[in-house]
């Protein structure tokens, strides 16, 4: 008798073990993979390239901070990161066109932002 019930089950547990791991696959399909299957990078989005791009704002808003000019030496106090690590950021953000590079005649090296310079320009024309 029991034979008899127990055949059934038996006869299908392979088919359900299969089922039960294509199911369990498709949900643990790591990020890289993902990113490899559906394209560039769509789920590539990891925990460093958030913080880079939080240092980075925290640098543009240190900028506007100071009118659109800053030193390594104001990254470094501001963000409480290393001397090379803050020229490191900084030298990634040069572009020519929203961050350059200035070195003034006494040597002292400068970052301006243009695009933050011409707003905080045309902030103060409009106040006169």
């Amino acid at each position: 008798m029991f034979f008899f019930f127990g055949y059934p089950i038996i006869f299908l547990l392979p088919f359900f073990l299969a089922l039960l791991a294509l199911r369990s696959g498709s949900r643990t399909l790591g990020a890289h993979r993902r990113s490899a299957l559906f394209g560039d990078d769509l789920y590539a989005d990891s925990a460093l390239q958030r913080q880079v791009r939080g240092i980075e704002a925290r640098i543009f808003r240190l900028a506007y901070r100071m009118n659109g000019v800053i030193t390594v030496s104001d990254v470094v106090v501001e963000l409480g990161i290393g001397s090379e690590e803050a020229q490191t950021f900084l030298d990634a953000l040069v572009d020519s066109n929203r961050v350059r590079i200035d070195v003034a005649d006494d040597g002292v090296v400068t970052y301006a932002f243009p695009e933050i310079e011409h707003r905080l320009n045309i902030n103060k024309a409009g106040e006169q």
